[in-house]
């Protein structure tokens, strides 16, 4: 029924389809689009820039701005609760988002869980 079960098809699939309730999905328009010197360059200097990111300070009124919007528009569209993953490089930053958090969110609409690979 349409379901990809290869991860990089799924990747590809995500990346490229344009029509979807999301609007997350065709993020990549140019993702099957050929090989240029200058597309290499660009996405050289973003790979740069994404490998800087040792030290980086997250902004967490923005992550919660952030949090209660998507909340708001699931409730404006009285849709089915939902999850939100929110990714973060090691355990100090974790922690001081769940706390942040966990002190700014209304009380019981949201479950914080931290979660580490280590």
């Amino acid at each position: 029924a349409g379901l990809v079960t290869d991860e990089k098809d799924f990747k590809r699939q995500v990346a490229t389809q344009e029509s979807h309730a999301d609007q997350v999905c065709g993020y990549a328009k140019g993702f099957q689009m050929p090989m240029t010197a200058a597309r290499l360059e660009d996405g050289c200097q973003k790979h740069d820039v994404l490998q800087q990111g040792k030290g980086t300070a997250f902004d967490l009124p923005i992550m919660e701005a952030l949090i209660m919007h998507l909340d708001q528009e699931q409730q404006r569209l009285n849709s089915e609760a939902g999850a939100i993953l929110v990714f973060l490089p090691g355990w100090a930053d974790i922690d001081k988002a769940k706390r942040q958090l966990t002190a700014s969110l209304p009380h019981g609409r949201f479950l914080i869980l931290p979660c580490h690979s280590q």
